[in-house]
């Protein structure tokens, strides 16, 4: 039954590689539309919340409630946002502090996703989002990378981060907001 279970686990392993390399190298086109940023993270949050509170994660937020509607490809969107939060969690581990902020800024739609975990080594600061670079003794090293080239496919968008070992890490992601007519 062991085996079994090593074979299963390796399977689901594979799986999710397929799954990451199919989206790295046929990224689909996006789909551009008026996306509720708010509800977006609230979903995010929601789904992430069980895996938190399992792990005695506390994870708090700093919406601006009438914050304007994003241009973007809302189901790509989501992903991004699973994607970073779920690193969060994995960096932080049990009893950190999750930190998911939505503000406007300068014209356009900022989130950020602060953790207290150990942050990232300075050294790696630049591989962080290049193909099959992780630190993980799981995962492929595509989710980071994904992540960026999804962002950075959207119009007038981008991701940043800042880390400071032993302090933690903040992801940025900056949207255009959506404008009448903008998408055809």
């Amino acid at each position: 039954a062991k085996k079994l279970g090593i074979i299963v686990s390796e399977v689901k392993r594979l799986e999710d590689l397929l799954s990451d390399l199919g989206e790295y190298y046929l990224p689909r086109k996006l789909d551009l539309e008026s996306v509720d940023v708010v509800k977006l993270l609230k979903e995010t949050i929601t789904m992430i919340k069980p895996d938190c509170e399992k792990r005695g994660i506390r994870i708090t937020t700093d919406f601006d409630e009438d914050v304007s509607p994003a241009l973007a490809d809302q189901a790509r969107l989501k992903q991004v946002l699973i994607n970073l939060v779920k690193n969060a969690v994995e960096a932080v581990d049990h009893n950190g502090h999750i930190h998911v902020e939505l503000k406007s800024a300068d014209k356009q739609i900022r989130i950020r996703i602060t953790d207290n975990g150990p942050g990232i080594p300075k050294e790696d600061l630049p591989k962080i989002f290049t193909p099959f670079f992780t630190t993980k003794s799981y995962g492929s090293g595509l989710g980071l990378c994904v992540t960026k080239r999804i962002i950075d496919e959207h119009p007038g968008s981008a991701l940043k981060v800042e880390s400071q070992e032993g302090v933690g890490t903040t992801f940025e992601i900056l949207l255009a907001p959506y404008e009448e007519g903008a998408v055809s």
